[in-house]
């Protein structure tokens, strides 16, 4: 089995932007609102899930978890498997 392993580091920010000028005194007194970025790509407009006061028309948290799983499913069973895939 091939042991080598390279070290992979991703540099992500997330900004809260959801002070409408109370900061977070009470459960409502702020939107869930925040961006996520990444050097040189697009700003990803996020937010909580509706369920939780956030905005239905930003990428909520389990969206985002969610859909890397389904984006590279040969790539994730290689990992999992520890397949070589290169």
């Amino acid at each position: 089995m091939h042991t080598d392993h390279k070290t992979h580091v991703y540099q992500v920010d997330v900004r809260w932007t959801g002070n409408i000028g109370q900061g977070t005194g009470s459960y409502k007194a702020y939107e869930r609102s925040h961006e996520i970025t990444v050097e040189g790509k697009q700003l990803i407009p996020g937010s909580s899930d509706p369920a939780f006061r956030g905005d239905k028309t930003r990428y909520n948290p389990e969206e985002l978890l969610v859909q890397p799983g389904r984006s590279k499913p040969a790539a994730t069973k290689g990992v999992i498997t520890g397949v070589n895939l290169e």
